[in-house]
């Protein structure tokens, strides 16, 4: 089984290094952004805007628990779900918009994957962990 983790933004972020310090290595992690724009990246360590955030949570890891990526794989570019095995997990760390997250668990659900989405509310500091997509969502995307 191999973990696919779309998204490293605010949440994202932590959890990648969680699963590593977990002792989990079939990890594939992916994201194409760079910290410019939205309000996830303030709760990331500081960086330039253009850096990426696949750059910045590589060296993040490395910093604080040593090299232990290996097993892990950072994609630069978008988890679309053409990715996923049969048996593979998949955690949505996203905050894409509806229109745009169907897509990717309709072809993580055809391939035999399992979807779960993590996300924050952003208001009451909650983290929701949840299976399936969302009932509704921000038409532009977001928490």
């Amino acid at each position: 089984m191999t973990i696919h983790l779309a998204g490293n933004g605010g949440v994202g972020f932590y959890l990648l290094p969680s699963l590593v310090r977990a002792g989990i290595k079939d990890i594939i992690s992916y994201d194409p952004d760079t910290l410019e724009g939205g309000l996830g990246h303030m709760r990331l360590p500081r960086a330039t805007p253009a850096t990426k955030k696949i750059s910045l949570l590589k060296g993040f890891i490395v910093a604080s628990m040593g090299d232990l990526t290996t097993g892990v794989k950072f994609v630069d570019g978008l988890f679309s779900g053409y990715e996923v095995a049969a048996g593979d997990l998949v955690l949505d760390c996203t905050d894409m918009s509806l229109t745009n997250r169907k897509p990717m668990y309709e072809n993580v659900i055809k391939a035999g994957g399992r979807y779960l989405r993590i996300n924050y509310d952003g208001r009451n500091d909650t983290v929701v962990v949840a299976e399936g997509l969302p009932l509704a969502g921000r038409p532009g995307g977001g928490y």
